[in-house]
């Protein structure tokens, strides 16, 4: 992976992430919920991106994450899905966080709690 000592599963920022995934609210039933509505606000910005499919393609077609780093980085992203020293990614890189289940979690928490 790196020579960054990485926080093992189930002891990072993915704990937040399913901690509100068990404990609803009233506006979500979970995070995955909380994470598609947050997503859905930058749809028609998305829509116009010139780099939308290039983006599509690094993360896999995952639609909502593509979405988010749009708003976020814009013509960045591909830089920034490569940074590493991200504290809450606990020492993964965005990109190494997309083939993870606990990976995404870090990163979408992150990206929730960026807005």
């Amino acid at each position: 992976m790196s020579d960054i000592e990485c926080v093992p599963e189930g002891k990072g920022f993915e704990i937040d992430y399913d901690k509100y995934g068990s404990r609803p609210t009233d506006y979500y039933k979970n995070s995955d919920e909380w994470w598609s509505a947050f997503a859905k606000l930058g749809e028609e910005e998305f829509a116009n991106s010139n780099i939308k499919t290039q983006l599509l393609e690094e993360l896999k077609h995952d639609k909502e994450l593509a979405i988010v780093i749009n708003h976020f980085f814009g013509q960045r992203a591909f830089e920034w899905l490569d940074k590493k020293g991200i504290s809450k990614l606990g020492g993964l890189t965005p990109r190494q966080c997309l083939g993870l289940d606990y990976g995404l979690k870090r990163l979408r928490m992150l990206l929730l709690m960026m807005h």
